[in-house]
């Protein structure tokens, strides 16, 4: 990996094109919606708690990749979890919308650009603080239900009401090169 590093230090760093392609193949945007506990509860008017983040999950022989692309945001944290992964996950609102702008500049080009325009339709609700209220939580439980796999049949129970938000459709991109 060594002769790798110095390469990407001549290039300049990682190719913005390379990051998106890369995150395409095994990135993920996570939108967990969970109920609060009794003491967060006081705090949160709806009970129920959103949180939201960017992961790329890898072999540990991978880690120096990881790193690297955690250079190249600028932001995020690397876990080492006991096992053989590693994983980067960037999880606070204003590090999040760094991903997000990146993703606007240099678009996926698989199906998994669905899931980020729905992943970014939820962080501008969080962002206007929507999720604090229960309209605003519904339509993040709706636009969440549209992501990945879906909601699970434990948490429909607790929004039967809710129905999922149309998944965008995505198709003909092309691959860009500056």
């Amino acid at each position: 990996m060594k002769n790798n590093k110095n390469l990407i230090e001549q290039l300049g760093g990682l190719n913005p094109y390379f990051v998106t392609g890369f995150s395409d193949a095994e990135s993920t945007f996570v939108v967990s919606i969970s109920k609060c506990s009794r003491f967060l509860k006081k705090k949160i008017k709806t009970g129920w708690r959103v949180t939201i983040s960017f992961a790329l999950q890898l072999h540990k022989r991978d880690l120096p990749l990881l790193k690297q692309i955690q250079a190249f945001f600028g932001v995020g944290d690397i876990y080492e979890p006991q096992g053989e992964t590693v994983l980067y996950q960037v999880r606070s609102l204003e590090d999040v919308k760094k991903i997000i702008n990146h993703f606007n500049k240099y678009p996926l080009i698989t199906k998994k650009q669905a899931d980020f325009e729905l992943f970014k339709a939820i962080v501008e609700l969080i962002d206007r603080d929507e999720h604090k209220t229960i309209e605003g939580l519904t339509k993040i439980i709706s636009l969440r239900a549209s992501m990945n796999r879906g909601l699970s049949e434990e948490f429909k129970k607790y929004f039967p009401a809710v129905l999922p938000f149309p998944r965008p459709s995505v198709g003909g991109q092309e691959i860009l090169i500056d």
